[in-house]
């Protein structure tokens, strides 16, 4: 049986006017407000005034906990925060979780994710000093690993709640089942996707549930999300372009917040596309014998104006009747904006070296070197 307790609370005046009303029992809660005035049956017999408090609050907390009681047995429990754990590696694994009434609960411990009855390794519910099973709106298990819970092994975990008065159904966590690990906790497969101007997406895998927290730059940015998983990819947005950053990952327990596992890594956004010109071919010399080379290049400018770190491709073009080399495949344009290559003949005609940028209006564009 749970007690109830009431909490009378003056809000203003003294004797007559506002009562603020806080019930509890268990770990639900009820709170409500009611108004008294002054009348000829109480005068001013604050003895009175406080029965008739009394009498009226308990009958409104009656109703209060009765449409609350029958909303419970309609609608059942509901988890609040986690199922969460913090595995202390190859030692013990604690479970906690919370929901929104105070029921009994308890962890089953699986070798397969599919939670079947053959799978199952272990079970503990929650119990207090005394080995009695607790009803609580939040709840901690502790397991250790030992006997069939192995050390450096992947397992799968279930979180059961069940209403101490039989009156509602089960709450059950469904399969798939979330794993963990009983050895160190790690993070694996970090990576940086779709970086562009001003973003990325960074993503990594872990062997331990939580919310997915990346922190980075100067000063420091937080971004998380709120899915209590292994695995995260988190969106990074309003970066400077061109900037390298530094960042720390981590896994985030679901209920205490504080770092499960971390890792760090870097990324480097992109530079600014910006659209430009080729100009000033040259190929020096123009006519070249077998032997020798000729270094062929190209100038990028915006409105006039050269740029720098333009990637340029250049090859040479099949259709050419002579043929030769170049020195590489591709060239990055200096400060002056100018990009260039070595050729190395060794087949007479005309050799076309095709020039292309994949920010270049005018691209490709061809440079022929004539070879004797």
């Amino acid at each position: 049986m749970r007690h109830l307790h009431c909490e009378f609370k003056k809000v203003k005046n003294q004797g007559f006017g506002d009562y603020s009303i806080l019930a509890r029992r268990g770990a639900s809660f009820i709170k409500a407000q009611l108004s008294l005035s002054p009348s000829k049956h109480y005068g001013q017999d604050y003895t009175m005034v406080y029965k008739s408090i009394i009498s009226r609050s308990l009958l409104l907390v009656g109703i209060l906990f009765t449409a609350h009681a029958l909303t419970t047995s309609a609608f059942g429990a509901q988890f609040l925060g986690g199922p969460s754990i913090r595995v202390n590696p190859n030692t013990s694994i604690e479970f906690e979780w919370i929901t929104d009434v105070a029921w009994y609960g308890k962890v089953e411990i699986f070798s397969s994710p599919d939670g079947t009855p053959a799978s199952l390794v272990a079970t503990k519910k929650s119990e207090d000093i005394l080995g009695a099973t607790i009803a609580l709106a939040q709840q901690t298990v502790t397991m250790n690993v030992v006997s069939v819970i192995t050390p450096d092994t992947t397992f799968y975990f279930r979180v059961t709640a069940w209403d101490p008065t039989g009156s509602t159904g089960d709450l059950i966590m469904p399969a798939p089942l979330p794993p963990f690990f009983t050895g160190a906790q790690a993070i694996a497969n970090v990576r940086t996707d779709s970086v562009t101007t001003t973003g990325a997406t960074v993503s990594w895998q872990s062997n331990v549930i939580g919310f997915g927290k990346v922190t980075f730059g100067t000063p420091t940015q937080t971004v998380q999300d709120a899915f209590n998983i292994t695995d995260h990819a988190i969106d990074l947005t309003g970066l400077t372009p061109g900037t390298a950053y530094q960042f720390i990952i981590s896994n985030k327990h679901a209920i205490d917040g504080d770092d499960l596992v971390t890792a760090t890594g870097q990324l480097t956004t992109a530079q600014p596309v910006t659209d430009v010109v080729f100009t000033q071919p040259q190929a020096e010399p123009r006519v070249i014998q077998k032997g020798l080379s000729s270094l062929v290049s190209i100038k990028a400018l915006s409105h006039g104006i050269p740029v720098a770190g333009v990637l340029v491709t250049f090859a040479i073009d099949p259709s050419s009747e002579g043929g030769g080399t170049l020195s590489s495949g591709q060239a990055v344009t200096d400060f002056n904006g100018v990009a260039s290559v070595q050729f190395t003949p060794s087949v007479s005609g005309v050799v076309r070296v095709n020039i292309s940028a994949s920010n270049a209006t005018n691209s490709p564009f061809k440079i022929p070197v004539v070879v004797r």
